[in-house]
């Protein structure tokens, strides 16, 4: 089948990520379109890219011309749009397009109005919370599907020489964008007391310069801002535990990573975490109190603590695979064409 899918924005994240590498696996089994900003021409491959600059405003009209120029240019089976602006693109759009063409959207995150997603023909979700609100009976999820390398033990001795740990020392490990949602704030006042750790959190944002006073102020010397690195999945694959410590996420690419990596992962109440992780690894929002108890307990008992994951590993493996979110979002497109 012809597929078109298309991505507003130019930021560089979990969802871009995303975007790309399931057009890359689609175009394997079909002929593959992307209407995307020209930055990520290159990460595309044998996919059929029609750059367009879709960092205008989405009501913006010659936007709006330029991608039904080129949906009626491609004439796809599916359009797929991923992420707000684009389905509101599209959505718009809808009046003007050829009926057999079938729409879905991918909804990232919870969202208060959803009002643009009753327009599609189906709605996929990345977990199961963030459909909740959604009044489209044609909806599913699927878990976002990763690939990881194994250098588990190489990598692990690498950082502790790195920073100058020694070898019993538990390593922390918090990633991701460093902005107010993620409350990395509230997990340095949760690792206050946390003894013969030391907590790595990687990434860069708007709260970096905010955060590194926090660090100072407390007198923390157990906590590294490591700021934007290449090496994510090697740091989760050699951590001892990583924490999401979020107010709110739709679903979380490096709680995925950190299970298939075999490392342990403790967060708030975000998501589908209740359903996912074992009881007891997850901590109310924005509780420092709760956080800080939760790792205390696993530092203090790490072993039990990590035996219990066992169960969750596997499971991790049989979900979170790939292959497996490819097929179900192209079993999605054979339902809506016939």
């Amino acid at each position: 089948m012809r597929i078109c899918l298309i991505m507003g924005g130019n930021e560089d994240g979990g969802l871009e990520s995303h975007f790309v590498q399931v057009s890359n696996a689609l175009v394997e089994h079909h002929e593959v379109h992307v209407i995307v900003h020209e930055k990520y021409t290159k990460q595309f491959k044998n996919v059929l890219v029609h750059s367009l600059d879709l960092t205008r405003g989405r009501r913006n009209p010659v936007l709006l011309y330029s991608v039904l120029k080129l949906l009626r240019n491609i004439s796809p089976d599916i359009v797929h749009a991923q992420a707000n602006k684009a389905v509101s693109i599209i959505a718009t759009l809808k009046p003007f397009l050829p009926m057999r063409i079938k729409l879905v959207a991918t909804l990232h995150s919870l969202k208060k109005n959803l009002a643009q997603y009753e327009k599609y023909d189906w709605v996929i979700g990345v977990s199961n919370s963030v459909l909740k609100n959604l009044k489209n009976p044609n909806k599913s999820f699927a878990y976002n599907g990763v690939s990881l390398a194994e250098s588990r033990l190489q990598q692990r001795r690498y950082l502790l020489n790195e920073f100058g740990l020694s070898e019993n020392t538990k390593l922390v490990v918090s990633i991701g964008r460093l902005v107010e949602v993620k409350r990395f704030d509230i997990l340095i006042d949760a690792f206050q007391g946390i003894n013969n750790a030391c907590l790595l959190i990687v990434g860069d944002g708007q709260e970096r310069h905010k955060l590194e006073l926090q660090i100072k102020e407390s007198g923390q010397d157990n906590i590294r801002l490591l700021g934007h690195r290449q090496d994510n999945i090697e740091i989760l694959s050699a951590a001892d535990l990583c924490v999401i410590s979020s107010e709110r996420e739709g679903f979380s690419y490096v709680m995925a990573e950190s299970l298939l990596s075999g490392t342990p992962v403790i967060s708030t109440d975000v998501a589908d975490m209740k359903s996912i992780l074992p009881q007891g690894a997850v901590a109310k929002v924005n509780d420092i109190e709760g956080l800080n108890q939760l790792l205390v307990y696993i530092v203090d008992n790490y072993e039990v603590f990590n035996d219990s994951f066992q169960s969750t590993f596997q499971w991790a493996q049989d979900n979170f695979s790939f292959k497996k979110m490819r097929n179900s979002i192209e079993q999605v497109y054979m339902d809506i064409l016939h």
